[in-house]
């Protein structure tokens, strides 16, 4: 059972003071590694509780809601999901019965995704054709209700979708028009905000959840197109081939990517960040400061490098905390370097369900189901590799696209989800039910 170390009342209310409750739900995922998606749906009462115990917000859920929780009542997809995350029937932890309501009534009111409001038609067409075989007087009252229903999931799904792929625009100073940014990740304006305030980002969270994604966007919003360094970095990188060295044949000084956007007043992106030798990132300290000037140990003849207008670091890690289980090849920064990243100019980045819908959103049900997977990889602590990440979204979306084009050669949802876990070992496929 995960715990996660309690935070003191105190520094809770400091802390969230002016916040909202979607921010008390960032800000709790911030602190947390591996948090379950229930958090999305968590109460004011239930962040504080979570935060208090230290307890997965998914089991305090289910603690407060089990005894007065209605199957498919208010509140019922974030109780379902709490129970899955803690491996409990929602059906059966429910303490309420089923609402007895008008068939208008039973729509899902807190549909928010497109796979929520396609669930909720598919449902209601099923009643429709029950209806239609009874051929009864009340069966022929009720077919005009359900079939509003179908509609108003059909209006939803519509809203959805434009709400989903409606661009956010970004102005910028000297350009005339504003820079429009599509399919963007729902933590990219709050990366966005930290960047243009602070001049600096530190993005933490696991693979493939969008982070480099976030960084394109963040340079195109704010002009940065042409002046925009990416760095994978590894093991072997080190501090003179990130600043720059001296070529051994022509004894000619090579600027490194580091000290390029440094002086040109660029925006360095210092990928997989982690995995760098400490010292090779307190190398980097004075780069990454913020002062105006930083030493360049094998230039001659200008050995201080003057820091450009507009220079904006920005680093992405999977572990704040070096080696974990999942991330063994990641190493803890040095406490100076880290200092450089304040809390202030940190964010958590999980998967984006809004981007994974936009890819699924003609195979709702896929979608669905490899939601279903990632919760229980976290749930189970099934080993990383086998996380369903947003890649593993846009390699389904360009099988059912296929599957649209050739429908002669195009894998079935079942098929996808097969070879999806085709890998796997029977136990992780025990543990996950597949």
């Amino acid at each position: 059972m995960r715990h996660y170390d309690p935070i003191t009342n105190e520094d809770w209310l400091i802390a969230t003071k002016s916040f909202n409750s979607d921010q008390k739900r960032r800000y709790l995922r911030m602190m947390r590694q591996g948090e379950s998606d229930a958090l999305n749906h968590a109460s004011k009462a239930e962040i504080y509780e979570a935060a208090m115990s230290g307890e997965p917000i998914s089991k305090v859920i289910v603690r407060q809601r089990k005894d007065r929780q209605q199957v498919n009542g208010k509140g019922w997809s974030g109780f379902e999901r709490a129970c899955k995350a803690e491996g409990l029937d929602p059906t059966a932890a429910a303490g309420g019965s089923k609402p007895q309501q008008d068939p208008k009534q039973t729509v899902a009111d807190n549909v928010t995704s497109i796979s929520d409001a396609a669930k909720v038609a598919d449902c209601v067409n099923a009643a429709v054709k029950d209806a239609v075989a009874k051929q009864d007087a009340l069966s022929k009252a009720k077919i005009k209700g359900l079939a509003e229903i179908v509609d108003e999931q059909g209006d939803k799904i519509a809203d959805l979708k434009a709400k989903m792929n409606r661009p956010i625009e970004v102005t910028i100073p000297d350009r005339p028009e504003p820079v429009k940014i599509d399919g963007t990740h729902e933590r990219f304006s709050d990366c966005l905000r930290i960047a243009s305030v602070h001049q600096r980002l530190l993005m933490h969270g696991p693979k493939g959840s969008g982070k480099s994604t976030i960084v394109h966007n963040i340079a195109k919003a704010l002009g940065y197109e042409d002046n925009y360094a990416l760095v994978s970095c590894t093991t072997d990188s080190n501090v003179f081939g990130l600043i720059g060295s001296r070529s051994l044949r022509t004894d000619e000084f090579m600027p490194g990517p580091v000290l390029t956007t440094y002086e040109n007043g660029g925006l360095l992106f210092l990928d997989e960040f982690d995995t760098l030798d400490p010292s090779a990132g307190v190398g980097l300290n004075a780069y990454l400061d913020g002062g105006d000037t930083a030493p360049v140990e094998m230039r001659t003849g200008n050995m201080l490098a003057k820091k450009g207008k507009g220079f904006m670091p920005i680093i992405a890690v999977n572990s704040l905390q070096g080696a974990t289980r999942d991330y063994t090849g990641r190493m803890k920064q040095d406490g100076a370097t880290m200092s450089r990243f304040p809390a202030l100019v940190r964010m958590h980045v999980d998967y984006s369900q809004q981007i994974e819908t936009s890819l699924l959103s003609s195979a709702p049900r896929l979608a669905e189901r490899l939601w279903e997977l990632r919760d229980k990889v976290r749930t189970y602590n099934i080993d990383e590799s086998r996380m369903i990440t947003t890649r593993d979204f846009a390699a389904a979306a360009q099988e059912v696209a296929w599957r649209s084009a050739n429908p002669s050669d195009g894998l079935s949802d079942d098929e996808i989800f097969a070879r999806t876990v085709v890998d796997w070992t029977d136990e992780e496929k025990r543990k996950v039910g597949c």
